[in-house]
């Protein structure tokens, strides 16, 4: 059996400590990852970061607020309160004019494309706790001026001025994703018959040297997907309309022309 102390004569209260605002204005960050090739950079300048109510009380929820700008170009706004123990959060982004080209040097060791162009933005609420579902998500996110190229061929892959996504709300444990509507514009993909009967969509998707297995029955060899570090710049964009536009042979590309461009396209749900 342990014996109790008793406290000190005269010990006083417990230290307490508390912070009522903690501000960083006009700050930079530039980052490198090293482990791509090429290295994928990024600079967040300026970037402010307010944060009140700290206090020795992990219980107690701090009020959070982000500013900052990514690669002088797009924007990045988080405001809400997070609570350090235990841990839960639940708070509002922004983003706007997000350059998307920035994680092309990720994508190349996952796929056989190269990201030239996309802007990414929106609006969204997180919610994460100890209480399920734990981690929430829902808002409306778009992406503007999408530019993709296969490295095999050097043209186009898919491609589209904007695409919404409204309605989105995505929960995790219990896993659950619900997505109201997809509205694109502008929409442009190329889609074609491999000689060994594969579509290129799985070659493109497939990381460099990975073998794309043939069709069963397919005597041929199986297609390898291309690793292109520096890809050369795509051919010119003639518009579907232009007479120089040169008709694929049908065995070129699917029923229904999926290379056609669409001017609008439109996914609801159906409740």
């Amino acid at each position: 059996m342990t014996p109790t102390v008793a406290p000190a004569p005269g010990a006083g209260p417990a230290w307490q400590f508390e912070l009522g605002e903690f501000a960083l204005r006009d700050a930079s960050i530039s980052a490198e990852d090293r482990r791509t090739k090429p290295v994928a950079k990024v600079v967040i300048a300026p970037l402010s970061i307010k944060v009140t109510g700290a206090s020795l009380d992990l219980a107690k929820p701090l009020s959070v607020a982000l500013d900052a700008k990514i690669n002088n170009t797009g924007t990045v706004n988080v405001a809400g309160e997070v609570t350090p123990q235990p841990m839960a959060a639940n708070l509002n982004l922004k983003l706007d004019g997000l350059e998307l080209a920035a994680i092309q040097p990720y994508l190349a060791q996952f796929t056989s494309m190269t990201l030239l162009a996309g802007r990414l933005g929106g609006d969204a609420n997180v919610r994460y706790g100890a209480q399920k579902p734990a981690l929430q998500f829902s808002g409306n996110l778009s992406v503007a001026g999408l530019h993709t190229v296969d490295n095999a061929l050097h043209q186009d892959f898919i491609n589209w001025d904007r695409l919404d996504v409204q309605g989105l709300n995505f929960q995790h444990d219990p896993d659950r994703l619900d997505i109201d509507q997809i509205t694109a514009r502008k929409f442009y993909a190329r889609v074609i018959i491999e000689p060994d009967e594969s579509i290129n969509v799985k070659r493109i998707l497939a990381a460099p040297g990975a073998t794309v297995v043939a069709p069963s029955g397919d005597t041929r060899p199986a297609v390898a997907a291309t690793a292109a570090p520096a890809p050369a710049p795509p051919l010119p964009r003639i518009p579907a309309t232009s007479p120089q536009t040169r008709p694929r042979p049908p065995s070129e590309i699917l029923p229904h022309s999926p290379e056609r461009r669409h001017d609008h396209l439109k996914f609801s749900r159906v409740r």
